[in-house]
């Protein structure tokens, strides 16, 4: 009997570890996979360089107070950009979503797309697009971009790597070493209830 008691114990200390989150910040214990967690539409909330935060970077993410540049992970598991209504401006108006589907929206969306290329140095490293995946034991993310077919090669011109702060269901927080040796920090919240497949 004492040695079912001692088992149970040990497998519920195993399963207490398997579930702790290996994050500095956030909920320690999770019952979805990280992958599900990661796969979202990401508005930024919070910009940071050395430690300091920096509203300029975090704003230059919106266009007027209408228009976000959005961070898409996939399960897939690729990454890209997409612009929506923030969410102070969609709730406002209904829960209005934008899209390019009316005959004056494309060039509209290209103009908009491009002054983000052109403001946000995130988006520009990042390339439009490409594949992601985990590094060491789910505390970085490597992106590499479009054209690096394995993001897990070591070809440094080719990726950006990021170390996972904080990954909950609604919450995003990592860091990066920028091109000029600063330390960013970026705060994300989910914009999708449901994780993208």
């Amino acid at each position: 009997m004492k040695s079912i008691k001692n088992l149970l114990i040990a497998g519920v200390v195993v399963v207490a570890f398997a579930l702790t989150s290996c994050y500095k910040e956030g909920a320690k214990i999770s019952f979805r996979s990280k992958k599900d967690r990661l796969a979202n539409e990401w508005s930024l909330t919070e910009y940071q360089v050395n430690g300091q935060s920096v509203d300029s970077l975090k704003n230059a993410w919106r266009s007027g107070d209408s228009m976000e540049l959005l961070f898409i992970l996939t399960k897939g598991p690729s990454y890209g950009f997409g612009l929506q209504y923030t969410k102070s401006y969609s709730d406002a108006h209904d829960g209005k979503i934008f899209t390019t589907s009316k005959p004056e929206m494309p060039s509209t969306y290209q103009a908009i797309q491009n002054s983000f290329r052109d403001r946000v140095w995130f988006n520009q490293k990042l390339a439009r697009g490409g594949q992601w995946t985990f590094m060491d034991k789910f505390r970085k993310i490597r992106f590499g971009i479009i054209g690096n077919p394995d993001v897990a090669q070591n070809d440094a011109t080719d990726f950006l790597e990021v170390k996972i702060l904080m990954l909950k269901d609604k919450d995003l927080k990592f860091e990066f070493v920028h091109d000029d040796g600063s330390t960013h920090t970026m705060k994300f919240e989910a914009r999708n209830p449901n994780a993208i497949k």
